[in-house]
């Protein structure tokens, strides 16, 4: 009889979420915040949790990923580094949030009290292995 998922622990258990807009207008992305945060059990026992939740930017080799939260995920790979951000002094960043607050009718003024992190890739201590042998 074919088990499903659930009924065995499989430990590369993964899901996939995605969000098309057919319209071509912007979209907050609250959709997909929504339908991953609601994969709580999957087999390998990590679940979808918080939406910076464990192996928060795992195999990140370039850019930034920016975060509003209090604190960051407990499971930060090493590899990773989080600078905490002051919105006020930050022009990119301060400009990102304007321009989102003002697309969606938000107070940017309310959005930029909360505690932002930036992640980037830590180049002094890069992955290893992970893709190709270097």
């Amino acid at each position: 009889m074919l088990e499903r998922e659930g009924q065995f622990r499989n430990p590369s258990g993964c899901a996939i979420s995605g969000v098309i807009d057919r319209s071509g207008k912007r979209m907050s992305g609250q959709c997909m915040i929504d339908s991953i945060a609601t994969m709580h059990d999957r087999s390998n026992g990590l679940g979808g949790g918080e939406i910076a939740g464990n192996f928060c930017g795992t195999g990140m080799h370039g850019g930034q990923i920016v975060l509003r939260t209090d604190t960051l995920p407990p499971l930060m790979p090493a590899q990773v580094k989080a600078e905490k951000i002051e919105v006020e002094k930050d022009g990119e960043i301060s400009s990102i949030i304007e321009e989102y607050c003002k697309e969606y009718g938000i107070d940017s003024k309310a959005v930029c009290n909360h505690t932002f992190y930036r992640l980037t890739p830590d180049t002094d201590n890069p992955y290893q292995r992970m893709y190709t042998n270097n």
